[in-house]
């Protein structure tokens, strides 16, 4: 499992991508190592941190390419890595 640690050192577009980056690269390892659930746990994780406002385009294209390899490096067929709903207040 890949474990990520990460000690922000702040909360703006710098700091966000150095998390993108760390969490692309054990994204990566995952799927070559050929551990598909931690692979779709970080590919979630990804999915659903590229709308963040604090993303810049450069790092959005981080999120998009990891994410094409990790899929191939998992046999194409790997997993869909769709964000979770945001929570809008409505009862399901």
């Amino acid at each position: 499992m890949a474990l990520i640690t990460y000690s922000p050192s702040g909360t703006g577009p710098g700091a966000i991508a150095k998390l993108v980056w760390a969490a692309s690269q054990a994204l990566l390892q995952a799927a070559r190592d050929g551990q598909r659930e931690a692979a779709e746990q970080i590919g979630m994780w990804l999915a659903n941190t590229r709308p963040d406002p604090r993303c810049t385009p450069r790092v959005q294209r981080t999120i998009d390419r990891s994410l094409e390899i990790a899929r191939a490096r998992l046999g194409g067929a790997g997993p869909d890595f769709q964000p979770i709903q945001p929570d809008d207040g409505e009862a399901a």
